[in-house]
């Protein structure tokens, strides 16, 4: 079962906590990293959950962006994307049980810090999550912000932007959706690479 926001405070303000941690002079020791590994990403989702302001909620068995690393080996400002993700499987319930699949773009993976231990700072931009069910078409859009451990090769989400921008059908009423919402991301992603990949690095 996935925990509610309220539950993850502690242990989202602790990751946080230690992002912002580093000194001054560790913060300008570098303007750059390099990723290198991959080229695959492959990201298997695990209890991965999006809660609304209204308090809906939509959860996932399966939750698999996939995409590759652009130009491993090289060096780029800290802020340039990655890589990008291509592909997005998904199987997912609302609240009443309505099953639905996400529709999405490709979106950019980017680093924006510097690492405190193995733990970097990233986010997700561009990031589209189109979905039927219950009578109502949502669209959303945004980033999602959080941190990529290099040692577990996991992404934990600490933020978001995203948010409905179409709400359309009879069945968005009951659900209480509307356009500009807030969201919440729980669970998290692990880098599984394919056959062929290995794991990210940064660096």
């Amino acid at each position: 079962m996935t925990l509610h926001p309220t539950a993850r405070l502690a242990a989202t303000a602790a990751l946080v906590a230690g992002l912002v941690s580093a000194g001054p002079s560790e913060a300008q020791a570098s303007t750059t990293y390099t990723p290198s590994g991959g080229p695959s990403l492959n990201l298997v989702g695990t209890n991965v959950a999006i809660w609304f302001e209204a308090g809906q909620a939509i959860n996932c068995t399966d939750f698999h962006p996939s995409g590759t690393l652009t130009d491993p080996g090289t060096a780029r400002p800290v802020g340039a994307p990655a890589g990008s993700i291509a592909s997005l499987s998904s199987g997912c319930t609302t609240d009443s049980g309505a099953s639905l699949t996400f529709t999405s773009g490709t979106w950019s993976f980017e680093v924006t810090g510097l690492a405190t231990g193995t733990a970097w700072p990233v986010r997700f931009t561009g990031v589209e999550l189109d979905w039927n069910a219950d009578g109502c078409q949502v669209d959303m859009a945004g980033d999602l912000g959080g941190v990529f451990d290099t040692s577990t090769q996991r992404f934990m989400p600490t933020s978001s932007t995203i948010t409905p921008t179409a709400v359309t059908g009879s069945g968005c009423a009951s659900l209480g959706i509307s356009p500009g919402d807030t969201t919440e991301f729980g669970g998290y992603l692990t880098n599984v690479p394919p056959t062929g990949s290995t794991a990210l690095s940064l660096s």
